[in-house]
């Protein structure tokens, strides 16, 4: 369980504000070894532009396969495959010189039953500057009414949801070649004693291939190859990430992208056994 979770908790920033195919095509691809790449014909981009987030309303979903490829148990492997989808809308709206981002949940899949929010209820609310930096946080879901959660821990969970579906662009104007976001993993800020003692030693990027069309619309291609490495006191991790992102050219929304995400224990670790995600992300904008 304690891997399994770090597995989610940490990808969460590529998983956020994701769509899907359905879930037979994910689970096929989840078993080769193919590296998500974007096939369109790229242009690079040499003179720098600004990217800025603007106000817009789009519908999202999020889909994750995850397999447990190998997984030692009391002398026996156990073989395993989760797969979760969530659908859901964010509506970004300018207000003076900065811009609201308000999240709301639709409907949730998981272990094949579906759960439907009729009243599309609003889980949380940021204010950001046009770059992505946060100024303020409200979060607003019912469970959050939970007396024993502190405000102080409710807001900074909304907050850490938003940073990791929204990482600040660059305030520099940027082109081929250059990082679109840096990833940052830092778990820390929802719960400091359950992550006090796991480090990540790098953060990912998204470097800019160039201009690309997608369902005949202008995006920005970013793709991530990394290998990130992690440890704690039970484990002892990489994580390869190969794939790209697909960013609206004019709002700087994520409209597609596909990621596989590999997970490896070092020698060193007390888990052994490797897992595989893949996520496949989209979402329709409503401009």
């Amino acid at each position: 369980m304690f891997r399994k979770s770090i597995m989610i908790l940490l990808f969460i920033p590529f998983l956020i504000m994701a769509c899907a195919t359905t879930q037979t095509p994910l689970k096929k691809k989840l078993l080769t070894n193919s590296t998500p790449q974007f096939n369109g014909y790229i242009t690079k981009i040499y003179k720098p532009i600004q990217p800025m987030y603007k106000p817009v309303e789009s519908n999202f979903k999020l889909s994750i396969s995850m397999v447990d490829l190998e997984i030692p148990k009391n002398s026996s492997t156990k073989k395993s495959t989760e797969y979760l989808e969530i659908a859901g809308n964010c509506k970004i709206e300018k207000l003076g010189d900065l811009l609201t981002w308000e999240y709301k949940l639709i409907e949730v899949t998981a272990d094949g039953k579906t759960t439907t929010f009729k009243d599309l209820p609003v889980i949380g609310r940021i204010l950001a500057d046009k770059f992505g930096k946060i100024q303020e946080t409200e979060s607003m879901h019912p469970n959050f009414r939970d007396p024993n959660i502190s405000p102080k821990k409710k807001d900074a969970f909304i907050k850490w949801i938003h940073k990791a579906s929204y990482y600040p662009l660059p305030t520099n104007p940027i082109r081929s070649g250059d990082p679109i976001v840096k990833i940052e993993y830092n778990v820390s800020e929802i719960d400091t004693e359950l992550w006090k003692d796991f480090r990540i030693y790098n953060d990912g990027e998204l470097i800019i291939d160039g201009w690309g069309f997608f369902n005949e619309k202008k995006v920005m291609v970013a793709s991530i190859n990394e290998i990130i490495d992690g440890t704690g006191d039970e484990v002892d991790v990489q994580f390869k990430i190969n794939g790209y992102r697909l960013y609206d050219a004019e709002t700087f929304q994520i409209v597609d992208g596909n990621l596989s995400v590999v997970i490896l224990p070092n020698p060193s670790s007390n888990i052994k056994g490797s897992g595989k995600i893949l996520i496949h992300q989209s979402a329709k904008l409503k401009k």
